[in-house]
């Protein structure tokens, strides 16, 4: 989801206990997240597509070896 307050994406689920929420993408100095879509693909991991507004481009986050990996 779109962080207003930070202009982050952030990724949440719940673990079975209470829920997890993780920054995806960040950067102090850009807007990031805005029209975010998530899916998962067979691999049951999530991929997220997202606009980066402060370099008017689309981004595009999944999870690889344990940590976020966003291109």
């Amino acid at each position: 989801y779109y962080d207003a307050n930070r202009g982050a994406l952030k990724y949440a689920y719940y673990d079975g206990f209470g829920w997890q929420i993780t920054d995806v993408d960040y950067d102090k100095n850009s807007n990031l997240g805005k029209y975010c879509s998530l899916a998962f693909a067979g691999d049951d991991r999530p991929h997220i597509s997202y606009a980066d507004e402060s370099g008017k481009r689309v981004k595009y986050a999944h999870i690889s070896g344990g940590s976020w990996e966003t291109s």
